[in-house]
């Protein structure tokens, strides 16, 4: 993808050489990174090592610790915020489990498998429902 390296390592002195250079070259970068399936990092490294450039070649390093470090972050971040989701899926499942058996005796494995796999939303609806139910049909019904 990266086609010449010769072509590409004088594009990099330029770029280097150039007024803000180094700023425009880490927006490309950037840029490569988030929204391509392009080049891997290991095959754009060796194109920053091979201009004989070491503020290309420092510049990279930094905008991919960076990235890194970023990707890290939201990785965190999503798994905490759908831990929390999952967390407290479970528990409304646990509690409509309990109301169902309070109400209407034992629970069947069919049920308890049925709530244990409802979204959130409907076991909302279905929590409210068992106060005015008569059986658990009745309760669960779409």
């Amino acid at each position: 993808m990266l086609g010449d390296p010769d072509h590409w390592k004088q594009t990099l002195r330029e770029v280097a050489a150039a007024p803000h250079g180094i700023h425009a070259l880490r927006v490309v970068l950037r840029y490569m990174f988030e929204v391509s399936d392009g080049p891997d990092a290991d095959q754009i490294r060796t194109f920053f090592v091979n201009a004989g450039k070491p503020a290309l070649t420092e510049e990279f390093v930094t905008l991919a610790e960076q990235l890194r470090e970023e990707g890290l972050r939201k990785g965190l971040k999503k798994g905490r915020v759908e831990g929390r989701v999952e967390g407290r899926v479970e528990g409304r499942a646990a509690t409509l489990l309990t109301l169902l058996q309070a109400k209407f005796g034992r629970v069947s494995a069919r049920t308890s498998a049925r709530v244990k796999a409802a979204d959130e939303a409907t076991l909302d609806r279905w929590t409210v429902r068992v106060l005015t139910a008569t059986t658990i049909a009745e309760a669960l019904d779409d």
